[in-house]
C-alpha cells in the first residue's frame, strides 16, 4: 500500500512537472523519487519491525494445541482373578477415539537483564537507522541542489551570450553600411564577421552545456532525462557572513549523521558486550497450563487438569565460547573508536577546504563584479568613441569581447560561490530537508 501510494505520488509530479522548475520543487521530487532513500526506509522499516519482535518477547504470551487420536483398537489389560475359580477380570484403559486440549500461558522473568538488554539494542539499532535515512536525503538534496545550480549556470551563460550576439549582429550592420559608405576598409566588415561567427559558436556550446546539465539534474530527479523542461531563474543573495573555522568544525563534529552513526554504533557494540557477559546467565520463565481430555480412563479419570511449571536453565560451562565472543565485541569496539577518530579527523580536513573554497569563490566573486564593471564602462566608451570616430573597430570589438568574457565570469564566479556554499553546509551537516 505504501509502495502504491508513492506511485501514486511520483506520477502526479510527473503529470504536472512545473516549467520553468524550482529548486525547491526539484528537491522535493528528487527526495519522493530517490532510490537510496527507499532502500534506507525499507532498512527503517525492518529495524521497527525487529524491535516490535524484540519487545514480543518480553511478555506474556499464550499457546493452544489440540488432537483427535484414533486407534486402531481399544486397549484393554487383563487382571487375574482373586476368587477361587472365576476367570480373569478384563479392564478397558483406552478408547478408539481420544480428545485433547491444551492452553498454556508462559511469563518470561528477565532476572539475568538479558531481555531488556536486546529491547535496548533493537531500540539503538533503530535510531541507526533513523539517522542513516536523514543523511541519505541529506545527500540527496545536496546533489539537486548543485545539479540544479550547474544547470541554472549554463542557462545564465546562455543569456549572456544570446545578449552579446545581437550586439554583434549590429556591430556587423554599421561596419557594412560604413563600408558601403566608404568610410571604414573591407576589413572591418570581415573581422565583425569572424567574431559573430566566433560568438554563435560559443552560444551553441553553452546551448549544448545547458542541455546536458537539465539531463543531469533529471537524472538525479529520477526523472526522465529526455523530459523537455525549462528552470526557474532564481539566484540567492550572495551575502553571506562566514563565522571563524573553529566554529564550523565545531558544528560538523556535533552534525554530521556519519559521525552519530558511528558513536551509536560504538554505544552498540558495548551494550552487545554487556548482553554477550550475561549470555550463560540462567533464564527463567513461569508457565500455566490448562488441559482438558475425552473420555476419560479409568487410570486418570479426570476430564480437566491444571499445572504451573518454573522452568530454570543456562549454561555453567561452554568450553570458553562465550570468553572468546567476548574478546570479539572488544576488538569491534576498538576499530570503531579508531574508525570514529579517523572520521573525525576526515570531516575536520572536509570542514577546511570546503571553508577555504567558499572564503576563495566569494573573493572570486568581488573581484569578477569589479571587472564586469569596468569591462561595461569600457566598452560603453569604446562604443562611444567608434561612432565618434576616433577608435577603431579593433577597439570596439576587443572591448565587446573583454565585456563578454568579464560577464561569463561573472555569471561563473556567482554559481562557484552558491554551489561552495552547499558543500559548507554539507561540511558541518546543516542541510535542511525542503518542506
Amino acid at each position: 500500500m505504501r509502495r502504491f501510494k508513492r506511485i501514486l505520488l511520483l506520477l502526479s509530479y510527473l503529470a504536472v512537472l512545473p516549467n520553468p522548475l524550482s529548486l525547491d520543487e526539484a528537491v522535493k521530487i528528487a527526495l519522493q523519487n530517490n532510490k537510496q532513500i527507499r532502500v534506507s526506509e525499507e532498512k527503517l522499516l525492518s529495524a521497527r519491525s525487529n524491535l516490535d519482535m524484540v519487545k514480543a518477547g518480553e511478555k506474556i504470551h499464550t499457546s493452544l494445541s489440540a488432537s483427535a487420536v484414533r486407534m486402531d483398537k481399544k486397549t484393554t489389560i487383563t487382571m487375574p482373578s482373586f476368587i477361587p475359580g472365576s476367570h480373569p477380570i478384563e479392564i478397558t484403559v483406552g478408547e478408539l477415539y481420544s480428545y485433547k486440549a491444551s492452553l498454556g500461558i508462559i511469563y518470561p522473568i528477565d532476572v539475568s537483564k538479558k531481555l531488556s538488554l536486546s529491547e535496548k539494542l533493537a531500540r539503538m539499532a533503530m535510531e541507526q537507522a533513523e539517522i542513516d535515512l536523514k543523511r541519505t536525503k541529506e545527500d540527496v538534496i545536496t546533489s539537486t541542489k548543485k545539479a540544479f545550480f550547474q544547470a541554472l549556470q549554463a542557462k545564465k551563460s546562455i543569456a549572456v551570450f544570446e545578449a552579446t550576439l545581437k550586439t554583434a549582429e549590429e556591430a556587423l550592420r554599421v561596419a557594412k553600411a560604413n563600408y558601403e559608405a566608404g568610410t571604414v576598409p573591407h576589413f572591418d566588415v570581415l573581422r565583425a564577421e569572424v567574431n559573430l561567427a566566433n560568438i554563435r559558436q560559443s552560444l551553441l556550446t553553452v546551448q549544448n552545456a545547458y542541455e546536458m546539465a537539465k539531463s543531469a539534474l533529471l537524472n538525479t530527479m529520477g526523472i526522465d532525462p529526455t523530459m523537455p523542461i525549462e528552470l526557474q531563474e532564481e539566484i540567492p543573495e550572495a551575502d553571506f557572513q562566514l563565522l571563524p573555522l573553529e566554529e564550523y568544525v565545531k558544528k560538523a563534529l556535533q552534525n554530521r549523521k556519519e559521525i552519530a552513526v558511528l558513536k551509536l554504533g560504538i554505544e552498540i557494540a558495548e551494550e552487545n558486550l554487556a548482553l554477550t557477559k550475561r549470555e550463560n546467565y540462567p533464564d527463567l520463565s513461569l508457565g500455566f497450563l490448562y488441559n482438558w481430555q475425552h473420555p476419560t480412563t479409568s487410570f486418570n479419570p479426570r476430564e480437566t487438569y491444571w499445572n504451573m511449571v518454573l522452568s530454570l536453565s543456562f549454561t555453567p560451562f561452554d568450553s570458553g565460547l562465550n570468553k572468546a565472543k567476548q574478546k570479539n565485541v572488544i576488538a569491534t569496539i576498538e576499530t570503531l573508536k579508531a574508525n570514529l577518530a579517523q572520521l573525525e579527523d576526515g570531516v575536520r580536513l572536509e570542514v577546511k577546504n570546503a571553508y577555504t573554497s567558499l572564503e576563495n569563490a566569494r573573493a572570486k566573486l568581488e573581484v569578477a563584479q569589479k571587472v564586469l564593471e569596468q569591462a561595461r564602462e569600457a566598452y560603453r566608451l569604446a562604443q562611444a568613441r567608434y561612432e565618434a570616430g576616433v577608435s577603431t573597430q579593433v577597439e570596439l570589438l576587443d572591448t565587446q569581447s573583454a565585456l563578454t568574457q568579464a560577464e561569463v565570469n561573472y555569471v561563473n564566479a556567482l554559481f562557484d560561490f552558491h554551489i561552495a556554499k552547499i558543500n559548507l553546509d554539507k561540511a558541518i551537516g546543516e542541510i535542511k530537508e525542503e518542506r
